[in-house]
């Protein structure tokens, strides 16, 4: 089997610090499997000093030269107000790839890189890292091995000074994402927004239903002093915790822990604990022979319309259609 030809898009301090060194060390870890072919960036001289540092082999600084290398998947790190344009190119190119979330500026945005990436059927997937956690992994193990199912989840995500206005829409993506990744598909979503007079920041929260009867509560706090980021979830005689921040996993059944892990305890490396080699390994399985590439647009769309509905403080039901704004 000939090695997959890859390229990547971006190379600012995110990708520094999460891409760059999940794909060296997949390179490392499965010889044979991929060519890094080359690296893009507008600036250069960060395309060539990502290039030594990660092991890719050429350089261009215009999407058009690395598009033109022959590659067989292509990750796209690139800020939000072009995403949809860069990733739309990509996906017209039939190059298979992995585009940034958000998957472009609110539901409209998304809505319109879907209709692309179903017109043209060009594999793809978004980066959703947490649902790549070893964390997360474990517990879906866990929870498969005994046939085990959610009734409830309940997630926060806590933050401080992240005043942005688009937070919930921008980071909490993620957070909703992990959620709707365990317990399906949403059938209504309740948000609410709470911004009192003197606050520098809106909390929000939300309530999600799906068809089979599952739900979760939400809270997206941005400005209270800690940074955390967790998911609950809870079953018929069962309660798994999870530790973003920490990459921590602790699973209690029938009254007593059975199963207790992190990624300290492993000396595991960031870009390991918080999914971005998972998500690497993914897309290196989905792209060969009968793989399958996820999550997708159609996911993201999901999501994106879970998220403004929890950022506007509306309702959204799937029978009412798209949520745009």
């Amino acid at each position: 089997m000939r090695e997959l030809r890859i390229g990547l898009l971006g190379a600012g301090a995110h990708s520094v610090q999460n891409h760059g060194p999940a794909w060296r060390d997949y390179v490392a870890r499965h010889p044979g499997t991929v060519d890094l072919v080359a690296v893009c960036d507008l600036d250069g001289g960060k395309a060539r000093d990502y290039a030594d540092r990660f092991g890719f082999s050429e350089t261009h600084t215009d999407l058009e030269g690395i598009l033109g290398e022959g590659l067989d998947g292509l990750v796209a790190i690139t800020p939000m107000d072009v995403t949809e344009t860069v990733a739309g190119r990509i996906l017209e190119a039939g190059i298979p790839v992995v585009i940034e979330k958000p998957p472009g500026v609110g539901v409209a945005g998304t809505r319109r890189l879907l209709d692309v990436a179903e017109r043209t059927q060009t594999p793809h997937m978004i980066s959703f890292n947490r649902r790549f956690t070893p964390a997360l992994e474990k517990a879906r193990a866990w929870m498969a091995e005994g046939g085990r199912q959610p009734r409830h989840v309940i997630s926060r995500i806590l933050r401080h000074n992240r005043l942005e206005p688009d937070f919930a829409r921008d980071t909490g993506l993620h957070q909703v994402d992990a959620v709707l990744s365990i317990i399906g598909a949403p059938s209504r979503v309740c948000g609410h927004q709470e911004f009192p007079e003197g606050a520098r920041a809106a909390n929000y929260t939300a309530r999600i239903e799906t068809d089979a009867g599952v739900t979760a509560s939400i809270v997206q706090t941005p400005d209270v002093g800690v940074a955390e980021e967790s998911i609950e979830i809870l079953g018929d005689d069962f309660r798994v915790w999870l530790d973003f921040q920490d990459g921590a996993v602790h699973i209690d059944a029938a009254g007593k822990r059975v199963l207790s892990w992190s990624a300290a305890e492993e000396d595991m490396e960031l870009h390991e604990a918080n999914g971005a080699y998972g998500e690497t390994a993914a897309f290196v399985a989905g792209l060969q022979a009968g793989g399958v590439l996820t999550p997708t647009m159609a996911d993201g769309l999901v999501t994106m319309q879970a998220i403004v509905a929890l950022q506007e403080g509306t309702t959204w039901e799937s029978a009412n259609g798209e949520q745009g704004r």
